[in-house]
C-alpha cells in the first residue's frame, strides 16, 4: 500500500479511497463512494480522472 501512496502523492493525485479487504469480498465501500464522488463532480461540470494504480487492484472482487 506504501507504494501505490508514494505513486499517488508523487502524481499530484488529490484525493485517495483505499481497502484492505478480501479477494472474495464483492462489496468495495470505498470504490463505490470513489465512483459515487466522480459522477457528483461530474454532474457538476467539473473534469475528474479516476486513476487507478494497478489494473488488477481495479478488478478484484469488483461488481461494477
Amino acid at each position: 500500500m506504501d507504494t501505490q501512496l508514494d505513486a499517488f502523492a508523487a502524481a499530484g493525485i488529490a484525493r485517495v479511497f483505499s481497502e484492505k479487504i478480501s479477494t472474495r469480498v464483492k462489496a468495495r465501500p470505498e470504490l463505490e463512494k470513489a465512483i459515487a464522488l466522480a459522477c457528483e463532480l461530474r454532474a457538476g461540470g467539473v473534469r475528474v480522472t479516476l486513476v487507478i494504480h494497478e489494473h488488477k487492484r481495479l478488478g478484484r472482487g469488483s461488481t461494477t
